[in-house]
């Protein structure tokens, strides 16, 4: 038994030598500061901003208005046909505000999701073209060496990325 152990531990030692005997270049990056710098998502925020900029300055003004409607109410003692008529108001721009909200999110995903995307891809990329065996994001990694930090090289290659993808399309 205890040469078996034996044999199957000199095995793994061999195998794992020869693993690591090919040059490990490993690279971290700031996956959030690339999301947020990169030229895809500035202009996926400028067309959410177009779409639904006016729908949100719109409801804004609604906010506004029931806000002055509470004040003036709350100033005198208003009838039982008010404060349901208010009320109803107020439930009324709480659903249109849902509904925007979930809209709105449903897009914002839709976007986080084409950027990381976009970063997969400029990742391999980017490791491919450096000779990187490995790029991490460097949220999951407690301490590395500042030499090993590629995250403006990689908000680089992801802007480029994205306009190749645009000049294609």
């Amino acid at each position: 038994m205890r040469k078996i152990l034996s044999l199957t531990f000199v095995l793994l030692l061999l195998f794992a030598g020869s693993a690591f005997a090919q040059e490990l270049k490993i690279g971290v990056f700031d996956l959030q500061k690339v999301a947020e710098d990169s030229d895809p998502l500035k202009e996926a925020m400028q067309a959410i901003e177009k779409k639904y900029g006016p729908q949100r300055e719109q409801l804004e003004k609604e906010r506004q208005a029931i806000v002055k409607k509470n004040e003036d109410l709350s100033k005198k003692k208003p009838s039982q046909k008010e404060q349901e008529a208010f009320i109803q108001e107020q439930r009324a721009y709480q659903e249109k505000m849902q509904v925007f909200a979930r809209t709105l999110q449903g897009d914002e995903e839709l976007v986080r999701k084409d950027i990381y995307t976009v970063i997969q891809v400029a990742a391999k990329s980017f490791a491919e073209k450096n000779g990187y065996s490995m790029l991490l994001d460097a949220v999951v990694v407690p301490y590395y060496l500042p030499a090993i930090d590629v995250t403006n090289d990689m908000l680089t290659e992801v802007n480029k990325v994205w306009n190749e993808s645009k000049t294609k399309k």
